[in-house]
């Protein structure tokens, strides 16, 4: 087998040269301060980078990106301060990387979110783009692995820092930016769109508008890469209110839209048609009952179904009895609440909705429900 040629720069002044294994690239102790790793762009055998006890204060991971068989990136005892992790998103066979004994105050770690082991220091900033924040829990988070100074493993997942937009684009283009979450929503699964949107929109600074039920890549314009932060926020708010009224003209779902914060900006336009949306789903609610359970799922599918649910902490299903205060309560604001006599485990409620919104609801319901009497 061939071997290659790794040329680096070292602590002693010198440019160095040095063959090794196309699989295996191990450069340990040798006072690198700056390696090129150009020479192994779309390497197909490259399994191992091991670069660790050297000197290194940056080091470029693009030339990675198609080393599809690459499995472990050993950067431990450095000096480095930054690292993009972005290069490494798309390779499939990545089990680890090791950052720990560094210099780095913080990581982004969003492109490796869910794929691979991550070694870090525990006094490293572990920072997600917000698209994610309402993908990632327990699972994810046991991908980390922090370690003290002396390298001993710590028992404890890492505190996530959630990234807004405007943050990220102080250091960055916006062109960049877009790329970036584009290339990663590309990657999310259909089911699991309406969270990735709602992330989105709420790290641009547009929560009022995060109740889109779409494709979340159509929210943003993959032209428009020359923006500076305020203007990119503009032309994504204005996407969003074109797919918003579409939706509601299709009497799609009204989820999620905050009407006071519309009322303050040019979305109040489609205020009139998500009131009337709001209250004509209410008058079309019927609450399947089986025996003495009541679901209420098609309850949690209207705005103010779920609002009041929220606020009496009921999870997916109740009694007669939760069943009288519900209906006493949507009486008091002029809402009649049917009910449907099925058999036990019939339970087919109307969809309004994407898989991904009704998923995202029953983990609201999970949550919320606190009542003893009540079952999930």
């Amino acid at each position: 087998m061939p071997g290659l040629s790794i040329i680096y720069e070292s602590a002693h002044g010198r440019q160095e040269e040095q063959q090794v294994d196309p699989a295996r690239i191990d450069l340990r102790m040798r006072a690198v301060t700056n390696v090129d790793l150009e020479v192994v762009r779309g390497n197909a055998e490259l399994e191992v980078i091991e670069l660790s006890k050297n000197q290194l204060d940056s080091i470029e991971l693009s030339p990675l990106e198609e080393c599809t068989k690459l499995e472990r990136i050993r950067l431990r005892s450095n000096r480095l301060h930054t690292l993009n992790l972005w290069p490494l998103m798309q390779l499939p066979n990545l089990e680890e990387i090791d950052l720990v004994d560094n210099q780095l105050k913080e990581v982004n770690v969003t492109p490796l979110v869910g794929k691979c082991r991550i070694l870090l220091d525990d006094t490293t900033k572990v920072t997600i783009d917000s698209v994610l924040r309402y993908l990632v829990g327990g699972k994810e988070t046991t991908q980390f692995q922090l370690c003290k100074s002396s390298g001993d493993e710590l028992a404890t997942s890492p505190r996530i820092f959630w990234n807004d937009y405007s943050y990220l684009a102080k250091p960055m283009d916006w062109s960049q930016i877009n790329f970036n979450t584009l290339s990663l929503i590309e990657t999310i699964e259909p089911r699991c769109w309406f969270r990735a949107q709602k992330g989105f929109l709420e790290g641009m600074g547009i929560p009022e508008l995060a109740g889109f039920d779409g494709d979340p890549s159509l929210l943003i314009n993959d032209s428009e890469d020359a923006l500076d932060f305020e203007s990119a926020r503009n032309s994504v708010f204005d996407r969003t209110m074109v797919l918003l009224e579409e939706q509601l003209q299709e009497e799609g779902p009204t989820l999620f839209l905050d009407v006071q914060q519309m009322a303050r900006s040019r979305a109040s336009k489609l205020i009139p048609l998500v009131a009337e949306l709001r209250d004509r789903e209410m008058k079309n609610v019927i609450l399947p009952v089986g025996g003495n359970s009541v679901h209420l799922l098609p309850l949690w599918q209207t705005h103010y179904g779920m609002e009041l649910l929220r606020v009496l902490r009921y999870g997916l299903t109740t009694d007669t009895e939760g069943l009288a205060l519900l209906t006493k309560n949507l009486e008091s604001l002029r809402f009649n609440l049917g009910t449907k006599e099925i058999d036990v485990g019939d339970n087919q409620a109307p969809k309004r909705m994407s898989d991904g919104l009704l998923d995202y609801i029953y983990s609201m319901a999970s949550m919320n429900y606190t009542d003893s009497r009540i079952q999930r």
